[in-house]
């Protein structure tokens, strides 16, 4: 069992890195950002609803605005996501998005009044370095790239609020609790985007992209599944759980090279080869700007 926990970071970090190729075409046949959060949503609802079921306690319900604050919160990091997905390169989205524990260490500093070891500043130097190198591996695209990374950097500091209020509150509520009426809650929040959703679903470019929407989504929502497992099962293994899922840069970055072509995406093509190399090693240093945070803590 305890090989299975170990191993479903790591497994969640390159369903996520496949998935980022998937949600990439289908956004390049036309669906956009905001079908493809209400898609998500639909599904992780689902998914979750027997847990919140299972899981409900009368007794928080004095606490469920803390929920629907997250709820928010989650939303807003959701649709930068798929905004960062339909308009920026996920072989730097991904990478630089590993620096949420680093805005998670942030939050905490600032508000919650944990100290902060010196690793935490060096790692937070190594991340900005890494987040400088790949802004600038493709000199052609240096505005795509400034997108890709601003997008990148609001969807962290948005989930990684999320982590913190989760911290202070969800053992609390109960952790399985807490998670499952989040997920829920994302459907009915996210009902705005319908509209645009059943605007995307009757255009021509979802007959395009739609099978590519079909096997993205769910991939998303099972290593969602394996890491939140891992992470609350696996004992004192938070450590190891954030390091192993920190690769999703790197495999990103690795499919994107040697099976990019097959999903028609470009972005090794469009940056040249030498620009992806240093797309590859910035994501080498997130990732070791991470383990600093983490084994320093």
């Amino acid at each position: 069992m305890e090989a299975f926990l170990t191993a479903a970071p790591f497994a969640a970090a390159f369903l996520y890195a496949l998935a980022s190729l998937f949600l990439k075409r289908a956004a390049s046949s036309g669906i956009g950002a905001l079908a493809m959060c209400f898609c998500f949503n639909v599904v992780v609802s689902i998914v979750y609803l027997p847990v919140l079921a299972y899981t409900y306690n009368p007794n928080t319900a004095g606490m469920l605005w803390i929920v629907l604050v997250c709820t928010v919160l989650f939303l807003l990091g959701q649709i930068c996501t798929y905004l960062c997905v339909y308009v920026g390169d996920i072989s730097i989205m991904n990478p630089v998005m590993g620096a949420k524990l680093l805005v998670v260490a942030a939050i905490s500093f600032l508000f919650v009044d944990m100290p902060m070891p010196s690793a935490w500043i060096w790692g937070a130097v190594l991340c900005a370095a890494a987040i400088f190198i790949m802004g600038f591996s493709g000199a052609k695209e240096g505005y795509k790239s400034l997108i890709t990374i601003v997008l990148a950097l609001l969807t962290c500091l948005f989930y990684g609020t999320v982590d913190v209020i989760m911290q202070m509150f969800a053992p609390k509520m109960g952790v399985l609790f807490f998670i499952s009426a989040l997920s829920v809650s994302l459907l009915p929040a996210s009902l705005p985007m319908l509209p645009f959703a059943i605007r995307d679903f009757k255009a021509e470019g979802f007959i395009r992209g739609g099978k590519w929407l079909a096997v993205g989504i769910p991939m998303i929502v099972v290593q969602d599944i394996l890491f939140c497992i891992s992470l609350s099962l696996l004992p004192g293994g938070a450590v190891v759980v954030n390091i192993l899922y920190s690769t999703r840069g790197l495999w990103t970055v690795f499919l994107v090279w040697v099976a990019g072509a097959y999903f028609g995406n470009t972005e090794a093509a469009d940056a040249g080869k030498w620009a992806f190399a240093r797309r590859a090693i910035g994501a080498l240093m997130l990732m070791a700007s991470v383990i600093l945070v983490l084994e320093f803590k």
